[in-house]
């Protein structure tokens, strides 16, 4: 569909923004780089320089004001999410906000009632729902490839020990639940198609930053069982299995997947292990955070609806908050059901 460039504003130069989300976005016929904003003037001038952004502001609220901005990405602290998402709606302002959207489910809510009142989109920003082998992945399941799928796990740890990092500041939000087991909690929800009734965890908590270092999660489902680890001080690894009755899916690589080389998904099908077939499934490079925010902007244009819903957002965020529940009292612990 031809369509106008969606004009866009950055609130803040977090690396992720600097590194990963905004450079893909300089081809993109469907994205225009309009205005940057960081309390720090000469930062966010090199940075307006460096990623060819019109203007640049010293103040957040200058982008969400100035009135070429159509669309806001938010990569500030996880704390500050809600706060400024909310500011940018009530200005007529589409929203996409780095993940974890909320750090409490009901913050939602509100957010989602001043985006219908507002009539603009807000979508949490988990990249990985709009790479192609995530969707080829919940296919095979759909078409029965693996047979019922009863069984889930991941891992995801890589290495933080900077004490400025956001990730590491208890007063942020951090912690490598809100961090990296998001993705896990919310990739179970995307293949099984279903929520979690009950969880369980385990954490270890960092002396020097008083935040989950290591978390360890079971999610029970009505008909499969997730598991997952997430850490922030160990060696870095990702890997995810998914298990059918029929067979399994492997992803290497399933939350940083690279867009400078094909992606890969394995699918293993039979009975005896001497005799299995495995089938290399390979998707063409692409890169995911592109390939988002693209969408995002057709959705803004009116052409089908963001990758990722906010019922979906507060799902994600009922179950993290009852794995910090599971965590705290060592038992089993109910997850709220909408309404």
């Amino acid at each position: 569909m031809s369509m106008q460039p969606v004009r866009w504003g950055v609130l803040g130069v977090a690396k992720i923004a600097r590194e990963k989300v905004i450079p893909p976005l300089k081809e993109s016929p469907l994205v225009q780089l309009t205005a940057i904003a960081s309390r720090d003037g000469s930062r966010v001038k090199a940075a307006a320089e460096t990623l060819g952004f019109r203007r640049a502001y010293d103040s957040y609220q200058a982008v969400i004001d100035d009135p070429d901005v159509e669309a806001i990405y938010i990569p500030l602290p996880n704390h500050l999410h809600v706060e400024w998402a909310a500011k940018a709606v009530a200005a007529g302002k589409h929203v996409l906000c780095e993940k974890p959207l909320a750090l409490a489910a009901a913050e939602i809510g509100p957010l989602a009632e001043a985006a219908r009142r507002n009539n603009v989109l807000v979508m949490e920003g988990f990249m990985v729902l709009s790479h192609p082998l995530w969707q080829q992945a919940r296919d095979l399941i759909r078409n029965g490839r693996i047979g019922p799928v009863h069984a889930l796990h991941m891992s995801f740890a890589s290495p933080n020990y900077d004490p400025a990092n956001i990730r590491n500041r208890a007063d942020a939000g951090g912690g490598s639940l809100t961090d990296k087991g998001c993705y896990a909690v919310a990739l179970a929800r995307y293949l099984f198609e279903d929520e979690p009734t009950r969880v369980a965890a385990v954490m270890d908590i960092a002396d020097d930053f008083r935040v989950d270092s290591l978390t360890t999660a079971l999610m029970a489902f009505p008909r499969a069982q997730a598991s997952f680890n997430c850490a922030s001080q160990l060696a870095a690894h990702q890997h995810l299995v998914v298990m059918g009755s029929k067979g399994r899916l492997e992803m290497p690589i399933p939350v940083n997947l690279p867009d400078d080389r094909p992606t890969h998904l394995t699918l293993v099908t039979g009975d005896n292990p001497a005799d299995q077939i495995i089938e290399d499934i390979v998707q063409p490079p692409c890169n995911q955070y592109r390939l988002m925010i693209e969408q995002f902007s057709r959705a803004v244009r009116g052409d089908g609806q963001p990758s990722v819903s906010l019922a979906f957002s507060t799902g994600n965020a009922r179950v993290i908050e009852a794995l910090f529940r599971a965590a705290d009292s060592g038992r089993w612990e109910t997850v709220p059901t909408a309404g």
